[in-house]
């Protein structure tokens, strides 16, 4: 009859207890790709995650070297001509903060020929830490 060319042909279907869902090839398939578009979903999710924890600690380092450098400027004026604060700041940029540098800077106001040592400056912008 013309109702029954309508009709989707019939499928074998079986429970499954594992899963407690009625199983057939096509809800298989559905399940399959509703699984790996969670997967993914979830991989995203943590990629966007590990990148904004990334960014963070990428903008926090940057933001205790800003400041290391302002600190440098503002309180050793007088005790380093402004071409060796440049070269401190460019130092510091390439090869990293040290972790202790606002004692460092502090430690330069009362010992200001120690600076190179004090700030860990290379004698020379070639040589590494």
């Amino acid at each position: 009859s013309l109702f029954e060319e309508d009709r989707p042909p019939p499928r074998f279907q079986w429970y499954d207890p594992d899963t407690g869902r009625w199983r057939d090839r096509e809800t298989d398939a559905e399940f399959k790709r509703a699984a790996e578009r969670e997967r993914y979903a979830r991989e995203l999710q943590d990629t966007r995650i590990e990148g904004q924890a990334e960014g963070r600690a990428e903008g926090q380092a940057e933001g205790r070297l800003n400041l290391a450098i302002d600190l440098l400027q503002k309180l050793l004026p007088n005790v380093l001509p402004l071409e060796l604060q440049d070269r401190i700041e460019a130092v510091w940029r390439r090869d990293g903060l040290p972790p202790d540098a606002v004692d460092r800077i502090l430690a330069v106001q009362q010992a200001p020929d120690e600076w190179r040592l004090l700030l860990e400056v290379p004698d020379n912008d070639t040589d590494s830490r």
